[in-house]
């Protein structure tokens, strides 16, 4: 166990620091990862993972409120992480919300940037049309299966038409996970659930330092809302978020 220092953004516009003294390793997680890490988009970064399991004890140990919320779910592997470890904590009043299309990712933009259009268009890319499809029903029985559907919400549609509609019966959120790659996805999740993540919550981009849509995405949003946030990076080095 490692003493580091997380950075929370809250909703009051500063940057509180506060000590957290139990990180865990990649190894204290390993038969916990091992349960969902086939079911996340390869390459599967551990380190992502590792990030994500200790944003949720954090949440959890100082009782940050609200419910977990991931936009970009695929087969669902980091949302059943989130569930898993709700699950394993005893929680029964705070659930898992999956928000995606379920039918592949939308089409990309010229906004999105040439090495995102050029794995859109690859056909062997996992953002490919046909490779990041997912159906709902097969995320659900695995759900199911994994022990997580008391755990876990799921909302079929594009954002645009899911998240207005779906906003105010998710209520307050403790931890936003947003893996969806292009500008207006991204966008689309901020301008519609960043205002849901409660005080002391996590906004966790995770291809901030991967597509430059996302990066786009974010500093526009922050700085039309005169957001003078900085980004931080959690622990992992060998993957995108932030």
């Amino acid at each position: 166990m490692r003493n580091i220092s997380i950075g929370e953004q809250n909703q009051k516009g500063h940057c509180a620091q506060r000590q957290f003294n139990a990180w865990l390793s990649e190894a204290e997680l390993a038969s916990t990862l091992d349960k969902v890490k086939g079911f996340v988009m390869p390459p599967a970064c551990t380190d992502a993972l590792v990030d994500v399991a200790n944003l949720m004890r954090v949440i959890l140990t100082l009782n940050v409120p609200g419910d977990v919320v991931e936009c970009g779910v695929w087969r669902g592997g980091t949302a059943f992480l989130m569930a898993e470890l709700l699950k394993q904590a005893g929680v029964r009043d705070r659930k898992v919300w999956l928000f995606d299309s379920f039918e592949g990712m939308p089409p990309v933009e010229e906004i999105d940037g040439a090495y995102a259009i050029k794995e859109a268009n690859d056909p062997e890319s996992f953002l490919s049309p046909h490779k990041s499809r997912a159906p709902l029903e097969e995320v659900q029985r695995t759900a199911s299966e994994l022990g997580l559907a008391n755990h876990t919400e799921f909302v079929k549609g594009w954002f645009n038409e899911t998240l207005p509609v779906a906003r105010d019966r998710v209520g307050e959120i403790a931890l936003l996970h947003i893996d969806c790659d292009w500008y207006s996805s991204v966008r689309c999740c901020l301008d519609n659930l960043y205002d849901r993540v409660a005080e002391g919550g996590f906004v966790f981009l995770d291809d901030y330092y991967h597509y430059d849509a996302c990066t786009l995405a974010a500093h526009e949003f922050l700085a039309e809302r005169r957001l003078p946030y900085r980004i931080e990076s959690i622990e992992g080095r060998t993957w995108g978020g932030c």
